[in-house]
């Protein structure tokens, strides 16, 4: 039955920057699309802590906004193995308003910490791409299972 789809879920279309966060103010959790991946939904959706439930796949683009929940260190991260629970947290975080809170202020603070405001990232990214146009210069690429050295 879709008529309670519709009544939950809402389905938009291209939005502005400015449009979607203030929506993402309005509505209770975001879902990371299965199979593609949200990742700049994720940082945007960030500045006003909105969780995202995400469930990493076997490609890259599944596992980012699961990465960053990671580096922004979050203590219980939505971050789900199973359709099922996929699901299942989507309703709890919609339905329960304080663990929704704790979440969205833990997220907000620690995107400002780890994700908008480090540096380091930066310096590795930068580090990567200097070594990978080295490498470029001389004909060779970067082994597999390249690693940052500091």
């Amino acid at each position: 039955n879709f008529s309670v789809l519709n009544k939950k879920v809402l389905f938009t279309n291209t939005l502005s920057l400015l449009e979607f966060i203030s929506l993402c103010k309005c509505v209770n959790v975001l879902l990371d699309p299965l199979h593609f991946g949200g990742g700049n939904s994720f940082l945007e959706s960030m500045l006003v802590g909105t969780p995202t439930i995400t469930m990493p796949g076997t490609h890259l683009k599944t596992n980012i906004t699961a990465a960053a929940y990671k580096q922004m260190k979050i203590s219980s991260p939505p971050i789900v193995q199973s359709s099922k629970e996929y699901i299942n947290l989507a309703v709890q975080l919609a339905q329960d308003s304080k663990k929704n809170l704790f979440l969205r202020e833990e997220s907000k603070t620690a995107a400002n910490k780890y994700l908008y405001n480090n540096l380091k990232t930066l310096k590795e990214f930068e580090q990567f791409l200097e070594e990978a146009h080295k490498a470029a210069q001389l004909g060779n690429k970067l082994k597999d299972g390249y690693k940052i050295r500091f």
